[in-house]
């Protein structure tokens, strides 16, 4: 479970729980308390229904999150990328607002690069 993407979700991202809470039915309040027992408190801190709560709308924000893929310089068909984001890039994921594992992002450095030098020309 990676705790310092679920802080940076609650101080810089709420509006993410309160997306998760409205496309589930829950209760915005408890799926922003159960993100905030585990941060503060652990996992294990956690009671009844905030354990389902957190596991259903919280943990997937902070693990196993999926690369978006990368749509090509010129619009073409976005990539349908099978990798998971690594924990130690999640953060910087959440600040960029950009999912994107390594490959694509690559794929993308290039194709700017690409296009940079085009217009240069």
């Amino acid at each position: 479970m990676n705790i310092n993407a679920l802080r940076e979700i609650i101080e810089n991202h709420e509006h993410l729980l309160v997306e998760r809470a409205q496309s589930m039915g829950l209760e915005e309040q408890s799926v922003r308390a159960a993100a905030l027992i585990v941060d503060d408190r652990g996992y294990d801190a956690l009671v009844g229904r905030q354990i389902w709560v957190f596991d259903n709308a919280v943990r997937p924000l902070i693990e196993d999150v999926s690369c978006d893929g990368y749509q090509g310089l010129f619009g073409e068909d976005q990539n349908e990328c099978p990798n998971i984001l690594e924990d130690d890039d999640l953060v910087e994921c959440y600040q960029n607002e950009s999912f994107l594992c390594e490959a694509c992002q690559g794929n993308a450095n290039s194709d700017s690069a690409a296009r940079d030098s085009f217009m240069r020309e």
